[in-house]
C-alpha cells in the first residue's frame, strides 16, 4: 500500500524538477482533495451516510487525474491517503466503527482502488496528449516537407530560366573586354568586367547549389583548400559590411588547409553566416560599435577545420538553438528560414556539424567544423 499510495510521489521527486507552475497547480490538487477527504473522514457525518459518501473521492479523483495530470493526480492520492489513514487511526470516519482489521482492510481497499483509478486515469490522459502532441509534430513536419518541395521546385525553375541570362551576360562581357582597346585607361573597365563576369559564375553557381541541396544530393567533390574558400568569400562580403560601418577581425591559418569538398558551398556558409550576424549587429548597433570576428583553426588532434563567427549583436533567442537551423524556422524580421537550414545540409554533407550558443559577453557565436582531407 504504501509503495502504491507513496511510491509515484517519491519517482516525481527524484525525476526531472518541475516548473513554479506546476509545483502551484500540484499544491492546489493536492489540498483540495485533503480538504474535501477531511470533511468526510472528521467524523462529523452520520455513520450510515460516512461509508457511501466516502465513494464521492473517485469522482474527484477522475476529475484531478483528467484535469491536473499525473503529477496532480499524484500529489491528490498521497494526500487523500495521509488524511484518510489519521482520521481512520483516531478513531473517526466511515472505516472506524467496527473492529480494527476489518477497518484497515477495507480502508486499504478503498484507498487502493482509489490510487489505481486515478493513476490509471492520468497515465491514459498523459499519453492522449503525448499522441496529439506527435500526431501534430508530424502535421508540422508534413507541411514544411512540402513547403520544400515546392521551394526545390521553384529552384529548379529559376535555375532554368536565368541560367540563360548569365551565360549571355558572361559572353557579352568577355566580349567588351575583347573590344577593348590595349592600354592603361581601359584597365579599371577591364578589371570591372572582370568582376562581373566572376559574380555570373558564382550566382550560377549557387543556384546549382540551391537545387543540389535541397534535392540532398552532393555536387562533385574535390581536394580544395579550406583557408582560401574562406578568403574568397570574406572578399565577397567585405564590401557591404564596410557599407554597414562594421569592424571585421580575420583570424585565419597561415598555411593551406586541404578539404575534400566543394569550394562554393564552402564559401555559401561563411557568407550566409556573415550575412546573419551581420543583420544581428545592425539591429543592435544601428551606426556604429558593430564587430563580426571570423577565426578558422586546423586542428590535428580532431581532425578538423573549426571555422568560427563571432558578433555582438542581439544574441540567439531562447528555447533551443538546434531549431535555428529547421528549414522555415526564421527568428528575424524579412529573414527566408532557409539560410542556416542550407548552411546545415552543406555541412553535413562534407560529413561535418554546425553549433550555435549565446555568447557570455553578449551576440552569437556560431561554430562550423570540417572534416580535414586524407593525405
Amino acid at each position: 500500500m504504501g509503495v502504491i499510495l507513496f511510491g509515484p510521489v517519491g519517482l516525481l521527486l527524484t525525476g526531472p524538477n518541475p516548473s513554479a507552475r506546476q509545483i502551484r497547480y500540484v499544491t492546489l490538487w493536492a489540498t483540495g482533495s485533503a480538504v474535501i477527504t477531511y470533511g468526510i473522514y472528521a467524523g462529523h457525518l452520520d455513520a450510515t451516510l460516512a461509508r457511501p459518501i466516502s465513494y464521492a473521492l473517485f469522482p474527484l479523483m477522475m476529475i484531478v487525474a483528467y484535469k491536473g495530470g499525473y503529477r496532480a493526480a499524484t500529489g491528490a492520492i498521497a494526500a487523500i491517503a495521509v488524511v484518510a489513514i489519521t482520521c481512520t487511526a483516531q478513531g473517526k470516519g466511515p472505516f472506524a466503527h467496527e473492529m480494527l482489521r476489518p477497518n484497515i482492510l477495507a480502508l486499504h481497499a478503498n484507498l487502493l482502488m482509489l490510487a489505481l483509478t486515478g493513476l490509471t486515469l492520468a497515465i491514459a490522459r498523459h499519453q492522449q496528449r503525448d499522441a496529439e502532441a506527435t500526431t501534430h509534430r508530424t502535421l508540422l513536419k508534413l507541411a514544411r516537407a512540402n513547403r520544400l518541395d515546392a521551394l526545390a521546385t521553384l529552384a529548379a525553375g529559376i535555375a532554368h530560366e536565368i541560367n540563360q541570362p548569365l551565360t549571355s551576360s558572361n559572353a557579352y562581357g568577355r566580349a567588351a573586354c575583347r573590344l577593348l582597346p590595349d592600354d592603361a585607361g581601359s584597365e579599371p573597365i577591364q578589371q570591372a568586367i572582370d568582376g562581373m563576369i566572376r559574380s555570373n559564375e558564382r550566382a550560377a553557381a549557387i543556384v546549382r547549389q540551391f537545387r543540389a541541396y535541397l534535392r540532398e544530393t552532393p555536387d562533385r567533390f574535390q581536394m580544395i583548400d579550406g583557408v582560401a574558400a574562406i578568403k574568397e568569400a570574406i572578399s565577397l562580403i567585405d564590401p557591404d559590411l564596410s557599407r554597414q560601418n562594421i569592424e571585421r577581425v580575420l583570424s585565419l591559418p597561415d598555411d593551406p588547409v586541404p578539404i575534400h569538398g566543394n569550394a562554393v558551398g564552402i564559401q555559401q556558409i561563411v557568407i550566409n553566416l556573415i550575412q546573419n550576424a551581420a543583420d544581428a549587429v545592425e539591429a543592435a548597433h544601428p551606426h556604429h560599435g558593430g564587430r563580426i570576428d571570423v577565426r578558422a583553426q586546423r586542428s590535428d588532434a580532431t581532425h578538423h577545420l573549426r571555422i568560427c563567427v563571432n558578433d555582438n549583436g542581439q544574441g540567439l533567442p531562447d528555447g533551443q538553438p538546434d531549431r535555428l537551423f529547421e528549414p522555415l524556422e526564421c527568428q528575424r524580421p524579412g529573414g527566408s528560414g532557409l539560410g542556416l537550414a542550407i548552411c546545415r545540409s552543406i555541412v553535413e554533407l562534407h560529413g561535418g556539424s554546425i553549433t550555435a550558443q549565446k555568447r557570455p559577453t553578449g551576440g552569437a557565436e556560431f561554430i562550423v567544423e570540417l572534416p580535414l582531407a586524407e593525405t
